[in-house]
């Protein structure tokens, strides 16, 4: 009782400061915070933890570590751990953010300052043909050469903890032709409203409607973003903290359907566990947050609607009797906002019933502004460190069953799923062996669509922006109404690994099915990507290098098939995109 007590009293008295301090943060989106002016911010901040360490003689030694992205080559290599005997972080993988990834995360340094160097963390992918962005947190991977590097410093003293890592990116974001040929290949021409200077997604303005441009614009991108900064107050079972670093929620490997690093960080207030809770039936962690969304500058003509709001609960369970399976509840409900001042105020937000805004006849595709929208979602990881194997599933709905009836009848009404497995071949730890992976992710439309209304994943009607951060979806990378099956074999060893990888997407599907296609074009024009690369990774003396070349084939770009689905067809349009991705992730000494 004493430890909750402290911990609603800390909460009371920094609520007021921390939602001042978010509320400038969200005011300010991603693409617009200039160097000056971010830095200045940041060391303010910082200002008495780095007062405290050159005041305190004997605080530790400065060491250095590299930011730990919720999918970067240190998560994957720490899972792959997991599959070989070391179980000790099950809990805190299915909701990791890079602070809880460091080094020593959990240890509160009462006697003395403790400061962190976080090296420079460089990441760069090169696109042939068309933008593909999977997982990129903030940064926009367009057409040309993309590059992000992050660095900071990650300081702790008593209770406190601040991290301040901002992130720099650039992208050549070249054009391309969306269109090749107007006369041949239709595509929807939304009102000057959401005409978005040409770069909205003419597909995505009604019914199902959400912020994503297909491109960013039509100049190179230079951004500086707050990237993975926070600070958090530890109260002992939980900690309290205003951050914009990236989130995972869930046990997907490429795709979480509620919450990813497909987007930038979103600026919020949290509260969480530090640690797994223990009790008599296992071990808990929660996250729980309120924060702001960002529209993008290619969506609309009004500022009216810039903001919306957002709150957000995860909670895994490891039960007692079977410590090595984990399972997971998620719920996000996003809402239109006047302003930022009212945001931090709408914690109770993820317990509102959203009702069911996508029930509207299929004759109906009016938007009707204004309210609240959500995504929940069940997941579960289990694993089998005897064998080498883990399975994983997370299992998502767009709407809330209307009783227990309509469940029962109808489980399946606007859900989605991803199916997983990894596999590796039993040996110890430090030895060489080999491993598989595959995943299934399914966001289309549930088959249920033919008898009742069905919404859009990352859509909305009420809230039209959609379920987005600055034009990118924050849940499954793949995007609104999209399916993926991703298989990957490695020979895998203590300091590196290589393998082979193919994965299919099947794009924006739901927006083209319930388009009026003519007859003989609707069976044959779905968007697919066929993506066959290779990977490897190497441990060098102070990082991790890896990289990826995909070679791909991508089918009907865009819908692009007018003349018929006969085979040779003259009127469809294939792309073979190319992609090389590289980044160093640096590591302790």
């Amino acid at each position: 009782m004493t430890q909750i007590k402290r911990t609603v009293s800390v909460v009371r008295r920094l609520s007021h400061r921390l939602a001042q301090f978010t509320a400038c943060l969200c005011q300010v989106q991603p693409g617009a915070w200039p160097a000056a002016p971010m830095i200045a911010i940041a060391l303010l901040v910082a200002a008495p933890a780095v007062k405290a360490q050159v005041a305190d003689a004997n605080a530790p030694a400065g060491h250095a570590v590299g930011v730990v992205y919720p999918t970067s080559d240190a998560v994957d290599r720490l899972r792959l751990s997991q599959l070989a005997g070391d179980t000790s972080h099950l809990d805190e993988i299915l909701l990791r953010s890079p602070s809880l990834m460091l080094t020593d995360t959990t240890a509160l340094h009462r006697s003395g300052t403790s400061l962190t160097w976080l090296r420079p963390d460089l990441y760069t992918i090169i696109n042939s043909a068309t933008p593909f962005t999977l997982n990129d947190g903030a940064m926009w991977a367009g057409r040309g050469v993309s590059t992000r590097i992050s660095t900071g410093i990650d300081i702790r003293r008593g209770r406190l903890h601040l991290v301040i890592a901002p992130e720099f990116w650039t992208a050549s974001n070249a054009d391309f032709v969306r269109n090749r040929d107007p006369y041949k290949f239709f595509t929807p021409h939304p009102n000057y409203l959401r005409y978005g200077n040409g770069y909205a997604d003419p597909w995505y303005v009604q019914p199902y409607s959400a912020d994503v441009p297909w491109r960013m614009g039509k100049s190179p991108l230079k951004r500086i973003w707050f990237g993975q900064t926070g600070a958090w107050y530890n109260t002992g079972p939980v900690e309290v903290g205003v951050t914009t670093e990236n989130m995972w929620w869930g046990p997907g490997i490429q795709n979480a359907i509620v919450m990813s690093d497909n987007a930038a960080g979103i600026p919020r207030i949290e509260l969480r566990t530090p640690r797994p809770m223990k009790t008599r039936i296992g071990d808990f962690n929660a996250r729980w947050f309120v924060g702001a969304l960002a529209e993008s500058p290619y969506f609309d003509t009004t500022s009216a609607n810039d903001v919306r709001s957002i709150a957000a609960l995860a909670v895994t369970w490891r039960p007692v009797f079977q410590p090595t399976l984990t399972l997971g509840f998620t719920r996000a409900v996003y809402a239109t906002s006047n302003g930022y001042g009212n945001v931090p105020l709408r914690w109770l937000d993820v317990f509102a019933n959203t009702g069911h805004p996508a029930d509207r006849p299929p004759s109906d595709s009016s938007l009707y502004p204004g309210g609240r929208d959500q995504l929940i979602s069940l997941f579960a990881r289990w694993v089998f460190p005897d064998d080498g194997f883990e399975a994983y599933t997370e299992w998502a709905r767009q709407e809330l069953p209307n009783s227990l009836h309509d469940f029962i009848v109808d489980p399946t009404h606007s859900h989605g799923y991803t199916l997983g497995l990894q596999y590796r071949k039993p040996a110890p730890v430090d030895a060489t062996t080999f491993r598989i992976q595959g995943e299934v992710t399914t966001i289309e439309q549930s088959g249920d669509f033919k008898n009742r209304p069905v919404g859009v994943f990352y859509t909305s009607r009420r809230v039209i922006q959609g379920y987005t951060e600055f034009g990118q979806p924050i849940g499954a990378a793949i995007g609104p109404g999209a399916s993926s099956q991703w298989f990957a074999i490695d020979r895998v060893s203590p300091t590196s690994s290589y393998g082979f990888m193919f994965s299919r997407i099947r794009w924006n599907e739901d927006v083209r099915s319930n388009y009026n296609w003519v007859p003989y074009v609707s069976y044959c024009n779905h968007d697919v990507s066929l993506l066959p690369g290779v990977r490897g990774g190497h441990m060098l003396g102070n990082g991790y290098l890896s990289g990826e070349l995909i070679v791909g084939h991508r089918l009907n770009a865009f819908f692009q098939t007018q003349s018929g689905c006969q085979p040779g067809a003259p009127s469809k349009i294939d792309l073979h995109p190319v992609t090389v991705s590289i980044s160093f992730t640096p590591f302790s000494k």
